[in-house]
C-alpha cells in the first residue's frame, strides 16, 4: 500500500504510520529513504537552502525514525530502523556543502539511536551509496557543469574517474544492501554505516 506524506512534517509521518499499523500490523522495518540535493557553492548557500535541505534529509530522518520506533515499542515488536546516508557522509564534496552535512548527521543520528533503542530490541544503520544512476545524479552533474561551464555528462564523467569499480552505481545495487541490511542475518548489526559505493571510499 503507498501512503503520501510529507517526511518533514512529523504528524504526516506519525498518522502514516499509524494508519499502516491499523490496516498491516505494527511495522518492523523502517527505511528512511527521502533525500533531496542541492548544488551551491559554499559562499551561496541561503538560510532558505540550508533550512530545505536539513528539513527533509535530517527532520525526515528523524521523523520516520521516531515514528517507528514509537509504534515498535508500544507493541513490543522488535525491529530494524535504516537511514541513507552517502559518500558525502564520508568526506566533504565540494559545491554541496549543505547536503554533505545532513548525510554526516544522519552517521550521527544512527549511532546515537541505535545505543537508545537497542534494549527495545530495535537496531538502528544506515546504508552509504556512491553515485547512482538516479536523478539526483542528474541534478549534481546539472550543477556541477554549470558552475564549471561544462555539460552535464562531462561532469558526471569526471566523477566515474575518482570510482575504482569505474561505473556509476545501479539503483538495485544499493537496493541489495538494504535488502541485507532488513534481513535476519543482520540482526547482530547495530549503529552501523554501511558503504557500497564502487570503491570511492576506503574506511
Amino acid at each position: 500500500m503507498a501512503v503520501p506524506a510529507d517526511v518533514a512534517d512529523p504528524v504526516a509521518v506519525r498518522l502514516m504510520v499509524e494508519r499502516v499499523t491499523a490496516e498491516l500490523g505494527t511495522p518492523n522495518l523502517m527505511v528512511a529513504n527521502a533525500g533531496i540535493v542541492q548544488v551551491r557553492p559554499f559562499l551561496e548557500i541561503s538560510a532558505e537552502d540550508l533550512a530545505e535541505v536539513l528539513r527533509v534529509n535530517v527532520h525526515g530522518f528523524v521523523n520516520c525514525a521516531q515514528a517507528a520506533a514509537r509504534a515498535m515499542i508500544a507493541a513490543g515488536v522488535p525491529g530494524k530502523i535504516l537511514g541513507a546516508s552517502s559518500i558525502s557522509g564520508r568526506q566533504g564534496y565540494a559545491f554541496m556543502g549543505h547536503y554533505t552535512a545532513t548525510k554526516f548527521a544522519i552517521i550521527g543520528l544512527v549511532q546515537t539511536a541505535a545505543k537508545e533503542l537497542a534494549r527495545h530490541g530495535i537496531t538502528v544503520n544506515a546504508y552509504v551509496p556512491g553515485m547512482v544512476e538516479t536523478d539526483m545524479a542528474t541534478t549534481i552533474g546539472n550543477g556541477i557543469g554549470g558552475i564549471f561551464g561544462i555539460p552535464a555528462s562531462a561532469a558526471i564523467a569526471e566523477f566515474v574517474k575518482t570510482i575504482t569499480l569505474g561505473r556509476m552505481q545501479r539503483p538495485e545495487e544499493v537496493a541489495g544492501l538494504v535488502a541485507y541490511l532488513a534481513s535476519a542475518d543482520a540482526d547482530y548489526m547495530t549503529g552501523q554505516a554501511v558503504a557500497i559505493d564502487g570503491g570511492i571510499t576506503f574506511i
